[in-house]
C-alpha cells in the first residue's frame, strides 16, 4: 500500500501525498525595462526583475501513476510581505525519480523608490524539470502592468513589465538546510 503522506515526492505507487520544500534562485535573463526619469535632469532604465533567491512551500497529491496536482507558495523578497506567490502545479511523473511540473498562478511584486511604492499583481507561468524532488531546473515567465507616476522629483511611465528568468533550485532537505 502507498505511504498516505511523504517528504519527498514519488509517485504512485509508492506515496499518496507528498510535501513541496523548494528553494530556488531565480535569475531574469531576458525582461523589459522602462526609463525613469529625475526632475534633476538624469534618468536610467529599471526592471522590477532581480536576481532573487525565493522557497516554494506546498503540498501536491498524485491522482494516477502519472500525475500529481497541487499547490504552492512562493515567500521571499520583493513583494510587501513574505508572500510573492500562489500556484496551482502540476507534475507528470516521467520515471520514479524524474518528473516534469508546469505552474500558473499569481506573482505579488512592491515597486518602491524614495518617493513611491506601488504593489502590482500580475501572472506567472513556468516548466522545470525535478530530478528526485532534490534538485530542478527551469524557466519562469512573469507579466506585470505599473501605473504611471509623476511626482515632485521623479517620473515612471510604468506600462507592461516582463521577465523569462531561469530557475535553479534544490528540494526536501537541500531546501530546509537552506
Amino acid at each position: 500500500a502507498p505511504r498516505s503522506f511523504c517528504f519527498n515526492g514519488a509517485p504512485l505507487p509508492e506515496c499518496q501525498t507528498f510535501l513541496i520544500v523548494e528553494m530556488q534562485g531565480v535569475l531574469p535573463i531576458v525582461q523589459t525595462t522602462r526609463q525613469v526619469s529625475w526632475y534633476g535632469g538624469y534618468g536610467y532604465e529599471e526592471s522590477p526583475f532581480e536576481d532573487q533567491l525565493q522557497w516554494e512551500l506546498g503540498l501536491m497529491h498524485n491522482i494516477g501513476e502519472r500525475w500529481a496536482v497541487g499547490g504552492a507558495a512562493r515567500l521571499g523578497p520583493g513583494s510587501a510581505g513574505a508572500l510573492t506567490g500562489v500556484t496551482v502545479r502540476a507534475r507528470r511523473w516521467l520515471s520514479t525519480d524524474v518528473g516534469v511540473d508546469l505552474a500558473a498562478g499569481a506573482s505579488f511584486m512592491t515597486i518602491s523608490s524614495p518617493n513611491w511604492k506601488e504593489r502590482s499583481t500580475g501572472w506567472l507561468a513556468d516548466a522545470r524539470l525535478n530530478f528526485n524532488d532534490d534538485a530542478y531546473a527551469g524557466l519562469r515567465f512573469e507579466a506585470f502592468s505599473l501605473d504611471p507616476f509623476r511626482g515632485p522629483d521623479a517620473s515612471d511611465p510604468g506600462g507592461p513589465q516582463r521577465s523569462v528568468s531561469l530557475l535553479l533550485g534544490v528540494g526536501s532537505e537541500w531546501a530546509l538546510g537552506g
